[in-house]
């Protein structure tokens, strides 16, 4: 439940507790493609799939008790356990082999695997039979599984389809009306979100950022409120921002908000503010191609289809991806220019005035802000009101807002 919850909390643009770093994080898990196939196939997302693994062993054993109290015949039940205690451990072998591959690690979901595998165990182990039931048992352990299986899936199916999927954010509806009862229905971790990105807003120094004008904004010139961001190609967060803004854009319209894309890629070798050097070309790549196509009638579909396709993200598919506006020689030398790379440096000492910590840096206004959703739409209706009525019920912020 604790993951679930987390997992929504960060579809809607906050941090999760569980990502501390780029291996330590469980939001690149969950987003990945992996993730998004589960949740495509089954209509529960991966971070739910143990909640019901737990609901069905929890049903079954606690039938198997009252049965065995009563004296009822307990076999077809003991072997419901031994086949399900397998089947998780079958699936946290197979989610762990797809973290492995991605090179990131969810602690909560290590959590989740050592419960399970415990339980595998101890089915196996102690209950009567062996190690795992005959094939001819099969069929009646079926029967105690399906009776709690069928109708907790069910039931987990709605919350299931209210979850937004790794490529897509829950949608923002349109008009004043629609959007007040947006903002008054919001659940308990969203609303704390929004109350932390308002008040990161409102604690947040302007520094003198004139020496970097805009390059290129997407939106009207005359905005009420300028957002600016900086991303890496590989940032889960900055993913979750850049499909996110899609609603934003659709719900209040070309003229309330104007994007300012700029670039911070987390790697020493076009950035020297980041000490470790990859050893992959993927995020600086990724930051000049955008850098080189700013100015494109394509920029915004290049840059969104990034953004979709960062789970397999190569400099090769960034080429493909690129190629699509503009020819590989012309993208090729604008890459390779000083021109490009003084560009790069601009938005590196830009970020570095408001002491950047990780990406996404999202600037509203001149206040760095979260890059919390909800706030970036509640702006954008407000004509850039931090004290809107919009978000007049929001609960205390914690006392330091974290990024």
């Amino acid at each position: 439940m604790y993951q679930w919850l987390e997992l929504v909390a960060v579809r809607g643009g906050a941090k999760a507790t569980c990502a501390i770093n780029e291996t330590i994080n469980c939001t690149a898990v969950w987003n990945s493609a992996f993730a998004g196939r589960i949740h495509g196939l089954t209509g529960l997302p991966v971070a739910g799939m143990g909640l019901l693994w737990s609901l069905v062993a929890l049903g079954v054993a606690f039938l198997a008790v009252r049965r065995q109290a009563s004296g009822k015949s307990v076999e077809a039940h003991f072997a419901a356990l031994k086949l399900w205690g397998a089947l998780g451990v079958l699936s946290c072998l197979t989610f762990a082999t797809a973290s492995f591959t991605m090179k990131a690690v969810c602690l909560t979901c290590l959590g989740t695997y050592a419960l399970t595998l415990g339980f595998g165990l101890v089915a196996a182990l102690k209950l009567p039979g062996g190690f795992l039931p005959e094939t001819s048992q099969w069929g009646k352990a079926a029967v105690p599984l399906l009776v709690f299986l069928v109708p907790v899936w069910a039931l987990l199916l709605y919350p299931g389809s209210l979850t937004p999927k790794s490529s897509e954010t829950k949608a923002v509806p349109q008009g004043d009306a629609a959007a007040a009862a947006y903002f008054e229905k919001l659940n308990a971790g969203e609303k704390e979100a929004l109350a932390e990105a308002r008040a990161a807003y409102l604690q947040s120094p302007t520094p003198d950022v004139s020496a970097f004008p805009p390059r290129v904004r997407l939106g009207s010139p005359k905005a009420p409120v300028v957002m600016v961001d900086f991303t890496d190609v590989l940032c889960p967060h900055c993913r979750v921002l850049v499909l996110g803004m899609d609603s934003i854009e659709k719900a209040v319209g070309p003229d309330a908000i104007a994007l300012e894309p700029r670039y911070f890629p987390l790697d020493g070798e076009c950035n020297p503010s980041v000490g470790r050097k990859s050893g992959d070309p993927v995020r600086c790549l990724g930051a000049k191609i955008q850098l080189c196509l700013e100015n494109n009638p394509r920029f915004a579909e290049v840059r969104r289809e990034i953004f979709e396709r960062q789970n397999e993200l190569s400099a090769d598919v960034l080429w493909e991806i690129g190629t699509k506006a503009a020819s590989r020689m012309e993208l090729s030398a604008c890459v390779a220019s000083p021109q490009t790379q003084s560009k790069l440096e601009d938005d590196i000492r830009y970020a570095l005035a408001y002491h950047i910590e990780g990406t996404p840096l999202v600037i509203l206004n001149g206040h760095e802000t979260l890059p919390v959703k909800d706030f970036i739409y509640g702006m954008a209706l407000s004509k850039g009101d931090p004290n809107s009525p919009l978000f007049g019920t929001l609960p205390e912020p914690r006392p330091e807002p974290h990024r």
